[in-house]
């Protein structure tokens, strides 16, 4: 307990001018709030401070382990779909390699035939007597494989140009770079 003396001596060095009187009811309030203040302070170790806190301890490891999962998963996935993603691009560019591989010979074919039958007609219509009934079956001809010609010419084109698909990137393993068509080769 603080001695009223102590305390008017205390103020009077600290003033000598003035003297202040302390009131005494002032001072034993001030000890009696201190003493409740001491004694609320043991309150924290109680079994529900101490349940309340580590619950709160063991919230904030949760999350923090919950929020390094989310990211490793997302991390993982991504890295996946970049790696499916660029082996389909390979199997799409493979695909497309060996198509025009397997057609280039065919369309060769039909276009020397076509040249042919140029010739033919002309040669025929030249002639002085020129066969109507031929002149109108290599017409025909002509037609037919011009129109199979262009519909594998298509063919090949939507294959090559669909959007997002089978498109050389930059920096990708197994994709052409050099417009050789070959993938994977420059």
């Amino acid at each position: 307990m603080v001695d009223l003396d102590s305390l008017n001596v205390a103020v009077s060095e600290n003033d000598s001018t003035l003297r202040y009187q302390v009131d005494p009811e002032f001072v034993y309030k001030y000890v009696e709030i201190l003493e409740q203040s001491n004694s609320q302070l043991g309150i924290w170790w109680t079994a529900l401070g101490v349940f309340i806190a580590s619950l709160g301890v063991l919230f904030t490891i949760g999350a923090i382990v919950a929020g390094w999962f989310i990211y490793r998963q997302g991390k993982d996935f991504r890295k996946n779909q970049d790696e499916v993603l660029n082996e389909y691009n390979r199997r799409f560019e493979e695909v497309v390699y060996s198509y025009e591989q397997t057609m280039e010979p065919y369309i060769k074919r039909l276009k020397s035939d076509l040249d042919y039958i140029e010739v033919q007609k002309e040669k025929i219509e030249t002639e002085s007597n020129p066969k109507v009934e031929t002149i109108m079956e290599l017409n025909l001809k002509i037609k037919d494989l011009q129109n199979e010609v262009q519909s594998l010419s298509q063919r090949g084109n939507r294959l090559k140009g669909q959007p997002g698909i089978g498109q050389p990137g930059i920096g990708q393993p197994g994709i052409s770079q050099s417009g050789t068509g070959q993938p994977g080769k420059s």
